[in-house]
Order: structure tokens, then C-alpha cells, then sequence
């Protein structure tokens, strides 16, 4: 559906130390806006990695963004008609920040330095930690379908904003990514929810009232997809993977290697 993400080979060095293009961070941000675009090209032409640079950019804007979404939503008429530009926006950044830490995974001691840097993005504390356990989760989630011998890519900005589509595998399936207590792999259709996170009948395996929340966003996910189905095109294939933050490293988004088993079963693989 959207071109697979070509990730960069994880042994490969930047040009220049990373954790540099971090300590300069607070600097960067402080820089007018108009000025951010001859500010990359001279980080660019000093040796630094462009995506190292755009992380850097995308750390700041990414809460920039959700404060100012916050404030349009409370608003009316025109300024609560940019909500759409905004969350675009926003999930922009979130892609190139997960791409980056897709890149590095491997490399713990550039990601130790990324994340603290990431908190100094806000004063809310509470938003940097919902928002950089959003992040990990979708990185755990692709390295999980790799690892499985699958082939996922992230989905585009827009299909995120729009369609709540994190990343494909093939042509037809859609996968969303959500964090919670256990482990599930649940398929989506019109009418319920199916999970596969236990060994029953699947006619009986339906969602009790206290999984209220996963079924109204599965509704939500089966709902936005459909307007993504094209006339004679191949059926589109709703999945929400639902990964436990204590099974996750929380520094490179590594699953544990019960996270990946779990999976393997639920997938067949």
C-alpha cells in the first residue's frame, strides 16, 4: 500500500559522532523558526546525520504541535479548522522520530542520549512519557513482524492521521499499535473484535464489557479502513497488536524474546 521503508544498515556509522547533534539540542530550539532550515544544512555540512538532525527538530516540534492541537480543540471556527494540518503535522513528526529509532536500534548509547533529550521537550512530564511510550510500542511492534520474517513498513503520515494505520505488512494488512497490560493480536471486522490473545473458539473469544476501550477503537480502525478499500482491489485487513510496555526495552524498543514467541504463534510463523 505505501512503500516499504528502506532501513538504513544498522552497523553503518554516521559521519559524526551523534550524541554531539543532542548536547546542541536546547541551542537548536531556541533558534528562530525561520531560520531551521539554514540551520540543517550547516549541521549537514558540518558531518552530522540529516536524520539525526531532523530527530532533533522533530523533538521540540512534535510538543509544539500537541500544544497547540490541545488549544484548537478547545477553540472554535477557524483556528479549530486547523486541527486536520496540525495532527498531520504531528504524526510527521512522530514518523520520522520512529524511522530514527529504527535505524539505531542497535546503537543503546545514542538512544540513552536521544531520550533524555526527548524529555526536555516539554515540562509535562506525563506527555513525554505518554508520547515516548507511543513511539517505543510501534518500534517493537515492526522489529517483532521482522523478526518473524515478515516485512513491515511504516505507514505514511497521512494514513497514521487519518486511517490510525501504523504500519503495513504486504498490500492488505493493517496494523495498529496499542500498549496495554498483556499481550493480543486482535483481527477486526464490522462487527466485533476477535482476539486471538487466548486458546479458545474463536466464536466465543469476544470482548467482555471491561475491553470496552479496544472494541471501540477496533470499531473505529474497521470503520477508517474501509474508506481505504479500493473497487476490485485486494480486502484490507484490519489487525491491532496490543504490546506490554514491561515487555519492551525501553531505550532501543527491543522485544523480549516471550514478545516475539507470543506473536510467532498468533501469526503462524
Amino acid at each position: 500500500m505505501t512503500p516499504e521503508i528502506e532501513i538504513l544498515d544498522q552497523g553503518q556509522e554516521s559521519m559524526k559522532d551523534e550524541r554531539d547533534i543532542f548536547s546542541k539540542a536546547i541551542v537548536l530550539w531556541q533558534e528562530r523558526p525561520d531560520a531551521a532550515k539554514l540551520a540543517k544544512n550547516r549541521l549537514t555540512n558540518e558531518g552530522y546525520d540529516p536524520e539525526a538532525i531532523e530527530a532533533v527538530y522533530a523533538i521540540k516540534r512534535i510538543f509544539n504541535l500537541q500544544e497547540q492541537l490541545d488549544r484548537a480543540a478547545t477553540a472554535s471556527g477557524e483556528m479549530r479548522g486547523s486541527l486536520t494540518g496540525l495532527f498531520e503535522d504531528l504524526t510527521e513528526c512522530q514518523f520520522l522520530i520512529t524511522h530514527y529509532l529504527l535505524t539505531r536500534a542497535d546503537r543503546p548509547d545514542i538512544l540513552n542520549e536521544f531520550w533524555r533529550v526527548f524529555k526536555l521537550g516539554t515540562p509535562d512530564t506525563r506527555q513525554a512519557n505518554l508520547r515516548r511510550r507511543g513511539l517505543i510500542s510501534q518500534v517493537a511492534a515492526h522489529q517483532v513482524l521482522q523478526k518473524l520474517g515478515l516485512k513491515p513498513s511504516l505507514a505514511t503520515p497521512r494514513q497514521d492521521a487519518f486511517s490510525a494505520i501504523d504500519m503495513w505488512e504486504g498490500e492488505n494488512n493493517a496494523f495498529q499499535v496499542t500498549s496495554a497490560g498483556e499481550p493480543a493480536l486482535l483481527d477486526v471486522d464490522h462487527t466485533t473484535l476477535v482476539s486471538s490473545s487466548v486458546d479458545q473458539d474463536a466464536h466465543e473469544n469476544r470482548f467482555s464489557s471491561s475491553d470496552a476501550y479496544l472494541e471501540s477503537k477496533g470499531r473505529k480502525f474497521f470503520l477508517k479502513l474501509s474508506l481505504l478499500q479500493r473497487p476490485g482491489g485486494p480486502a484490507l485487513r484490519g489487525h491491532m497488536m496490543v504490546l506490554p510496555s514491561q515487555s519492551i526495552d525501553q531505550v532501543t524498543g527491543e522485544p523480549s524474546a516471550e514478545l516475539i514467541e507470543f506473536f510467532r504463534q498468533k501469526l503462524g510463523k
